[in-house]
């Protein structure tokens, strides 16, 4: 924890002290050669880091900390080596990239350099565009808790223009139009969150909820069929395709589809009262 929280200087004594009681142990080697980095002491940390990664091959952090140190002492061919194993192990982490532009223009590599700042720029980016729609769905969440579906909208759509490819945002937004009675901005919504993830099974169940609403019960089957094929355990997709069947007085397919329902839930009442319903309805007949 002292580590974590950049208290180098209180967090040396105690880490030379564990690592003289475990001298092999992969964590205390990687955490005296992070003190020994922060604290100048690039020898030390170069001992310390490359016997942890001995011991434990696949930690990134090790990796990029002992990259950085090896550069801090002009070894920039083992630098890279280790900053690009660190890549390896964790290439959605930016800070290495950016180490290892560093240390490929040190060794006159100026074109792989601008490269790996090319992608550093663009996870940098992409991270701050995760930040800020999590920021946005956090306010967006708080406005419903208090009421204000309006802002609610609002704020997801700014945390949809950040992160316009996130499906759960997208979703998100639809409920809070389907409160709203927009129904077109839902259907909308629900259409452009499947577009970016086919088999998100809520979404394709409730857009097959809209078009039964709508009267369009060849669009209500296909999105249920869908959402039950991507999640066959889902019992209100069951339930809603036995409904749409039935509307459409496919009366044996909409039980086969009751039975699919009970068997997963055997308790169900919904599904149990549209059963009792339809065997109701063929004994009047």
């Amino acid at each position: 924890m002292l580590v974590f929280n950049a208290e180098n200087q209180a967090a040396a004594p105690l880490a030379r002290k564990l690592l003289a009681q475990a001298p092999h142990d992969a964590d205390l080697l990687y955490l005296n050669g992070v003190v020994e980095r922060a604290s100048g002491d690039f020898i030390a940390a170069r001992k310390h880091l490359e016997e942890s990664a001995r011991v434990d091959p696949h930690r990134y952090s090790t990796r990029f900390n002992l990259g950085c140190a090896l550069e801090q002492i002009h070894d920039n061919i083992g630098a890279k080596a280790q900053l690009e194993k660190a890549i390896e192990l964790d290439p959605d982490e930016p800070e290495s990239r950016f180490e290892l532009a560093k240390v490929l223009r040190k060794l006159g590599e100026t074109e792989q350099a601008q490269q790996q700042l090319t992608i550093y720029q663009k996870q940098m980016k992409e991270q701050s565009d995760r930040g800020v729609a999590a920021q946005k769905s956090t306010e967006a969440a708080e406005a419903i808790r208090a009421g204000d579906k309006q802002r609610a909208a609002e704020l997801y759509r700014e945390a949809i223009a950040a992160l316009p490819d996130n499906a759960g945002l997208l979703y998100q937004l639809a409920k809070v139009l389907r409160d709203l009675n927009d129904t077109k901005g839902e259907r909308t919504s629900l259409e452009e969150a499947i577009k970016v993830n086919p088999d998100f099974a809520v979404a394709q169940y409730e857009l097959g909820r809209l078009d039964f609403r709508d009267g369009d019960m060849s669009g209500a089957e296909q999105c249920l069929r869908q959402a039950i094929k991507i999640s066959p355990g889902y019992v209100q997709a069951w339930v809603a395709l036995a409904s749409t069947l039935t509307t459409e007085s496919r009366r044996a397919d909409a039980l086969k589809a009751i039975d699919s329902a009970l068997k997963i839930a055997p308790s169900d009442e919904e599904a149990l009262e549209l059963k009792k319903e339809l065997i109701a309805d063929h004994t009047q007949r």
